[in-house]
C-alpha cells in the first residue's frame, strides 16, 4: 500500500503523444474529496521512467525517469474511463497518453487516454463492477437518500434519479452518464 515518501505521478506531466507504462497497487483510493471540478481520488500505483514529484513546497524534487512506486491523482471521469474496461483495479496495467484537441469553442485541451493492456478479469458489460463501486462523498449520499426513498416504497425512476444528481446538496457535479452507472446501483424492488 502507500508509503508517505511515495513520490506524486502527475498525468499532466506526461510528454503530448508519449505513453507511460501505469499499474494500479491497490482496488481502493487511500484518498479522496471533492474539489470545484469534481471528485478525485488517490491511488497508489507502479510507474515506469516517469517524471515524479519528490516532497512538497519548497522541498519539493523533479525526478526524471523514474521507474517505482508512487500516487497518482484520478478524476472521476478517469475512475468511470478506467471502470469500463476492467472489473479490478487492483494489478491492471495501462498505457496512459496524453493527446491534443480542439474542443467546440476552438480551443485547445488536453486529453488522456487510458489503454488497459492487461488485468486479471476484463469488463463483464453485464455486470456492474466493483470498481464503480469508487464513489465520492456526494455519490454515496444520493444513493442513501434514493434508496431510503425506494424502501419507503417510492418510485424512483431513471430520469428522476437524473433529475436529482443536479441538486445542489449532491455537488453539482454528477456527469449524466456517471449517474446512470449509479441509478443501476440502486436496489429497486
Amino acid at each position: 500500500m502507500e508509503n508517505k515518501n511515495d513520490p506524486l505521478f502527475k498525468k499532466q506531466d506526461i510528454p503530448l503523444e508519449k505513453m507511460v507504462k501505469v499499474k494500479f497497487n491497490s482496488n481502493d483510493a487511500i484518498a479522496k474529496g471533492e474539489s470545484s471540478f469534481g471528485s478525485w481520488f488517490l491511488f497508489p500505483v507502479f510507474v515506469e521512467d516517469s517524471k515524479v514529484h519528490e516532497g512538497r513546497g519548497k522541498d519539493e524534487k523533479i525526478r526524471e525517469n523514474y521507474t517505482g512506486d508512487a500516487v497518482m491523482f484520478l478524476s472521476q471521469y478517469d475512475v468511470d474511463t478506467i471502470t469500463k474496461k476492467t472489473d479490478t483495479l487492483f494489478g491492471s496495467e495501462w498505457l496512459l497518453r496524453k493527446t491534443a484537441k480542439e474542443n467546440n469553442e476552438n480551443k485547445i485541451i488536453r486529453v488522456f487516454e487510458w489503454k488497459l493492456i492487461d488485468s486479471d478479469t476484463k469488463k463483464d458489460n453485464n455486470t456492474i463492477s466493483k470498481t464503480n463501486k469508487i464513489l465520492s462523498d456526494k455519490e454515496k449520499e444520493l444513493l442513501k437518500d434514493a434508496q431510503e426513498l425506494i424502501d419507503e416504497g417510492h418510485v424512483i425512476t431513471e430520469e428522476l434519479f437524473l433529475i436529482a444528481s443536479k441538486e445542489p446538496q449532491y455537488g453539482n457535479n454528477i456527469s449524466e452518464e456517471r449517474a446512470k452507472i449509479l441509478f443501476k446501483m440502486l436496489k429497486v424492488k
